[in-house]
């Protein structure tokens, strides 16, 4: 007959077995290895089937961080990575460097049978911070914030992500998109990093609950995003200008705007009519209240492009449609770069 301390350790392993068999039968990530490479979800939201992927890369981290890449407006999750994407598609090359998971969503459109988002051919658009306006193709009404709040506690539960280390990041549509996460999700968004994008004039966000690290990235020749702010090409409302969108984020950021930190990034490919200069604004050393660094590429003679080494637009759609692309710098890079400091 066993000893009652006997008793003790074999019901003590007993129960660590249960425990074990249930995380292994809640987590997916423990119950199966999943496969390295594109993963496709759905998930119902606002009475939607909202369409999204995420990418588990070969280098494996206990609590990676998240990295949310919202596509362009008229776009969708799968042309972000295709033949002609241009520099978005250097975040699959980061996240098998550095081990993060990446997480792409559809948006939606108002105008097309799809839509909820489906297919690689939909053409969709994110609920920014645009208030809603009449004779618009981009009047989106869908709750796109409920949805990546929840697609961030998806990540949480199901992938094991690290909750102090997430970071949203979009170009144009995308990036506008950005802005709005920045101001209703600074609680649960560690930093954002915004592509050629400006705020809205007639908008519907405010400044942030608390302050969070912004990065801007914008092009002075941009034609559909204008640099100076007003009409945005294709029935996209009217915007502020960059110095103005820059101003509000260091307003809402509490950034040090006393002690700006200028760099010139050397002109490395002199055949591409741009260069780059990065003006940051750090937090504040001893601030009465949370202050937060606030950072603006401007790619001058840049289009509306991201700027990338490795992934070049081809020359006739700079050319014909968005301007030049600058070749001098990684954009995604500088944004990964960017968000692991915090």
């Amino acid at each position: 007959m066993p000893k009652p301390k006997l008793k003790i350790i074999i019901k003590k392993h007993c129960f660590a077995l249960i425990v074990l068999l249930y995380q292994i039968s809640i987590n997916p990530l423990l119950a199966e290895d999943k496969k390295i490479g594109w993963h496709q979800e759905t998930m119902q939201h606002e009475q939607l089937e909202r369409h999204y992927r995420y990418y588990l890369p070969p280098t494996k981290i206990k609590k990676p961080p998240l990295v949310i890449l919202l596509h362009g407006g008229t776009q969708n999750m799968f042309k972000l990575f295709n033949k002609h994407a241009g520099g978005s598609k250097e975040w699959q090359t980061l996240a098998d460097k550095n081990g993060f998971i990446l997480l792409t969503p559809n948006g939606t459109s108002p105008t097309q049978s799809f839509f909820n988002g489906q297919g690689k051919r939909s053409k969709l658009n994110w609920n920014d911070c645009r208030a809603p306006q009449t004779n618009t193709k981009r009047n989106v009404k869908a709750d796109d914030i409920g949805f990546i709040k929840k697609l961030i506690l998806w990540s949480i539960d199901e992938l094991s992500i690290n909750s102090t280390k997430i970071y949203v990041t979009g170009a144009s549509n995308g990036g506008m998109m950005t802005y709005r996460v920045a101001s209703e999700l600074s609680n649960q968004v560690t930093a954002v990093a915004s592509f050629i994008a400006n705020l809205p004039e007639d908008s519907e966000c405010e400044l942030p609950k608390k302050p969070i690290p912004m990065l801007i990235m914008n092009g002075s020749n941009d034609a559909f995003m204008p640099w100076n702010g007003g009409d945005v090409k294709g029935k996209g409302g009217k915007v502020l200008s960059t110095a103005d969108t820059l101003e509000f984020w260091l307003l809402g950021n509490n950034s040090d705007k006393h002690k700006p930190v200028k760099y010139e990034y050397n002109d490395i490919n002199q055949s591409d009519h741009s260069r780059v200069v990065s003006t940051c604004y750090p937090a504040l050393t001893q601030p009465k209240r949370a202050s937060a660094e606030t950072c603006l590429f401007e790619i001058i003679g840049g289009g509306h492009v991201t700027p990338s080494i490795n992934h070049q637009v081809p020359k006739w759609i700079q050319k014909r449609i968005i301007g030049w692309q600058n070749k001098d710098i990684e954009g995604a890079r500088i944004a990964w770069e960017f968000f692991e400091k915090f």
